[in-house]
C-alpha cells in the first residue's frame, strides 16, 4: 500500500503523492484542504452509478493513464484527458460502492485492491500508485487502464448573485400552489411595484393611554402586525384592534406604561 503518513503530510502542505522518494517539496502543488468555491459539488450524486452519462457525472471506461516518468519503476501513473491534461475530481465510493475505482494493466486483466502492489487511487487528483514495482507482481506495466466516474456538475463557483431590482413581472415561475402562481401570488402581492423596493418597518409608539394611535407611514393593505407588551394582537371587529389606513384603533385603552410595537411593510 501506498505509504501513508508521507501521502497524509503532503495533502496537508497542498503536494500530490507519486513517491516516499519524493520529498514534499519535489512533489506537484495540488489543492490543499481549505476550499474553493470549485471544490463545492452543488448536483446530487446518486448512490448507484448511472449507466451513461449525465450533466453531473461522466464515464470513463476505461481511461489510459499516462506515466509520471519522474517516479522509477512505473510507480505512478496519471490522469490525463487529452493527454497532457491533467483531471480529477474522481467520484469517491463514499457516495456508493459502486463508484469503487476499477484498475486494469496493459492486458486489461484487472488488478484487485488487495493486490500486493499495494495499488491507490486518488480520487482528487486522479492519481494512480504502487508501493511496489507493479511488474515485479507479474503485471503488464506497459500501460494502466481504470474504469472510473468523474463529477463535471455544478460547483458552488457556478452561483450568480444577481445584483438590481427585481419585480414581480420578472418572475416566470408557473409553478402553482392550490391553483395559483407563483408569478401571480407575487404579482398580487407587490401590486406591479417592484419587490425589493419593499420592506418590514418597525415602530414603537407612544402609548397615551387611549385607543386610538397611528402609525409613521402607511402600510401595504393586510402586512400589519401590532404587539402590545410583547404579545401579537388580533385585528378584526370584536378582536383587539381594527385599522384603517394608518389609524389603529383598539378596543380597550392603553396603559401608559403599555410597549406598543407596530410592524408592517411600507411601499
Amino acid at each position: 500500500m501506498a505509504d501513508k503518513t508521507d501521502l497524509s503530510f503532503k495533502k496537508i502542505v497542498g503536494r500530490q503523492y507519486t513517491s516516499t522518494a519524493k520529498e514534499w517539496y519535489e512533489e506537484f502543488p495540488v489543492k490543499p484542504f481549505n476550499l474553493n468555491a470549485e471544490d463545492i459539488w452543488m448536483d446530487d450524486i446518486p448512490t448507484i452509478p448511472p449507466t451513461s452519462g449525465t450533466s453531473s457525472i461522466e464515464i470513463y471506461d476505461t481511461i489510459t493513464l499516462q506515466e509520471d516518468v519522474t517516479v522509477n519503476y512505473e510507480k505512478c501513473w496519471l490522469a490525463e484527458n487529452p493527454v497532457g491534461t491533467r483531471i480529477g475530481n474522481f467520484i469517491p465510493p463514499r457516495y456508493g460502492q459502486g463508484y469503487t475505482v476499477r484498475v486494469y494493466d496493459g492486458s486489461n486483466d484487472e488488478i484487485f485492491t488487495t493486490d500486493g502492489s499495494g495499488w491507490f487511487f486518488d480520487y482528487t487528483t486522479g492519481i494512480l500508485t504502487f508501493d511496489s514495482d507493479p511488474g515485479g507482481y507479474g503485471w503488464d506495466d506497459s500501460a494502466f487502464k481504470i474504469k472510473v466516474y468523474r463529477y463535471i456538475g455544478q460547483t458552488a463557483a457556478n452561483i450568480t448573485i444577481a445584483s438590481g431590482v427585481l419585480s414581480a413581472s420578472d418572475i416566470t415561475n408557473d409553478s402553482t400552489v392550490s391553483g395559483v402562481t407563483v408569478k401571480d401570488a407575487l404579482e398580487d402581492l407587490a401590486g406591479a411595484v417592484d419587490i425589493f423596493r419593499f420592506k418590514y418597518n418597525q415602530h414603537l409608539i407612544t402609548v397615551s393611554g387611549t385607543t386610538i394611535y397611528s402609525l409613521p407611514h402607511s402600510p401595504v393593505d393586510d402586512t400589519v402586525q401590532v404587539y402590545v407588551n410583547g404579545l401579537l394582537q388580533e385585528p378584526g371587529i370584536g378582536n383587539d384592534y381594527t385599522i384603517s389606513g394608518q389609524i389603529v384603533t383598539f378596543s380597550e385603552n392603553l396603559a401608559l406604561d403599555d410597549v406598543l410595537l407596530a410592524s408592517y411593510i411600507v411601499t
